[in-house]
């Protein structure tokens, strides 16, 4: 067994375990006291107090889970093939979860909070986002003065030489992270083309997995800027003295995370009871005061600035034949 699948297999036994030990309630409870399993890859902490909200509310716990999105749907397929599914809620990117639905491992359902919501943060008849990434570049404030600023505004700025070496981007062709849908949304959109792709490679940028160690990078001083960066995160790292800020350009890119329902959730009336939860009103100013970027409509992010308003340009799935088109592309270009 190699050391890939056998850390799938101990993570498999964990879940199950997990399983095992929500599907019967305590001395006879009710149904509703049931619990719950929301796997994640968005923030442990912050979804775990919105839940403990929701469980003072309506008296059924949930059990939070962080891994990445990559590892939530091998778990969720494999489960689902040994007939002992223990995973309740999914929450992970757009393009992963999109593919999971197609599969047929997500079922349809649209919680009735979902009305209010507008059409960019719904998926079909199956998920709703309920939280966004807004990404902006973000910059070492140590290393960066206000000329440099001044020529970080455009996206043509990225290619400019003066760059070289300078800034950070996820592996472009990592189709999970927000780099890839960066990428690929302008790419869509025609906003830039394969020169533009180019020459961001002959730009040699620094080439990092994900914005958590990415970014506590550029606070070491490794680079002085990270493309596409998530502001909320920088937020948390400013917070705690750091040396980082993100630029108010004229474009912010936006990554909603949707939330969709496993097809075989052991606890289905829980799991719509915590889904339409998450798409309240009270949620969601749960959500922003924790410095995350809320999706309903009348909530406001805490740290974003009240007299800015730059074009919000927000994520487009790729089909399944378009995100291997576009990694095809990327591959040409970045490993050469």
């Amino acid at each position: 067994m190699t050391s890939a699948r056998f850390y799938v297999c101990l993570t498999l036994l964990g879940f199950c375990a997990s399983a095992c030990q929500s599907g019967t309630p305590e001395g006879g409870a009710s149904p509703a006291g049931q619990k719950v399993v929301f796997a994640t890859s968005g923030s442990l902490s912050v979804y775990t107090r919105i839940f403990e909200k929701f469980t003072e509310k309506h008296g059924v716990p949930v059990e939070v889970v962080r891994k990445p999105p990559e590892m939530v749907a091998e778990i969720v397929a494999s489960e689902a093939a040994a007939r002992r599914s223990s995973i309740d809620l999914i929450h992970i990117t757009a393009r992963t979860l999109s593919a999971l639905y197609r599969d047929g491992y997500i079922r349809d359902f649209m919680p009735e909070e979902a009305g209010v919501y507008p059409d960019s943060f719904k998926y079909g008849e199956w998920g709703v986002a309920v939280r966004q990434n807004y990404c902006s570049v973000i910059y070492n404030v140590e290393l960066l003065g206000p000329e440099d600023l001044d020529s970080l505004i455009s996206l043509e700025d990225l290619v400019d030489p003066r760059w070289k070496g300078r800034i950070a981007i996820e592996y472009p062709e990592r189709g999970a992270g927000s780099g890839f849908a960066f990428l690929h949304t302008l790419y869509k959109m025609k906003r830039i083309d394969r020169n533009f792709l180019e020459a961001l490679y002959w730009n040699r940028p620094v080439y990092g997995r994900s914005a958590t160690p990415i970014t506590t990078q550029l606070v070491a001083g490794d680079f002085a800027a990270y493309l596409n960066g998530e502001i909320g995160l920088t937020e948390q790292f400013r917070a705690k003295g750091a040396p980082i800020d993100w630029l108010r350009q004229d474009m912010v890119f936006s990554v909603p995370i949707p939330v969709g329902m496993n097809a075989d959730s052991p606890h289905p009336y829980q799991a719509e009871l915590a889904y339409a939860f998450l798409l309240t009103r009270e949620a969601q100013e749960l959500l922003a005061e924790l410095g995350e970027g809320p999706t309903h409509p009348s909530v406001l992010t805490k740290w974003w600035p009240p007299d800015y308003e730059p074009e919000i340009v927000v994520e487009i799935p790729p089909s399944a034949d378009e995100a291997q088109a576009f990694t095809e592309t990327l591959i040409q270009i970045f490993h050469r």
